[in-house]
């Protein structure tokens, strides 16, 4: 689970790999959840129960324990980050917030989706260096405004605003969380 963190997990791809059953492998990560070790990131949608049947990407919160590049271990340390800023505002201020991504069909994808309830709050793009938002975070950010859609960058040159989308540092925005 190292090397495949931000990635979507399928149960029976990490059983097979483990050569174990893919009961066990659900039990031995519920296990690494309930020992703080890793979290699971679901996709969002507001039907739960459809929620429940798709691939959850894996997140460690320690991230010393990430094995891969500079950009993986970056979208983990945000992972973590946004985790907290959400259990912060549930704890703080009574707020149902959820961390999710989305994910279509064609392998699509925005990073971090928190949700209050079943409204979309912020649709959040991470990258390492890549200033330029993709089509699909466009797309998305005009289907579910007014959700605000911003692209965090670790080493951004110029921050810019494209349509709805805010390209920023991710240090400066990162800072604006609470918690």
């Amino acid at each position: 689970m190292r090397e495949r963190v931000g990635s979507p997990i399928k149960l029976s791809g990490l059983a097979q790999s483990l050569q174990i059953s893919p009961t066990t492998a659900g039990r031995y990560l519920e296990i690494l959840e309930a020992l703080y070790v890793v979290f699971r990131v679901t996709p969002w949608h507001r039907d739960v129960a459809r929620n429940l049947l798709k691939e959850p990407k894996i997140y460690f919160l320690d991230t010393g324990l990430v094995k891969g590049d500079t950009g993986i271990r970056f979208e983990n340390a945000v992972a973590a980050m946004l985790l907290k800023h959400c259990h912060h505002r549930r704890d703080a201020e009574g707020k149902s917030v959820t961390l999710h991504t989305i994910r279509d069909k064609e392998g699509h994808e925005i990073d971090f989706v928190p949700a209050e309830g079943e409204t979309v709050t912020d649709l959040i793009e991470v990258k390492f260096s890549d200033a330029t938002p993709s089509a699909y975070l466009h797309r998305m950010a005009e289907r579910l405004a007014p959700a605000r859609a911003v692209q965090i960058v670790g080493e951004l040159r110029q921050v810019a605003q494209h349509g709805r989308i805010e390209v920023t540092l991710a240090d400066q925005w990162l800072a604006g969380l609470a918690a």
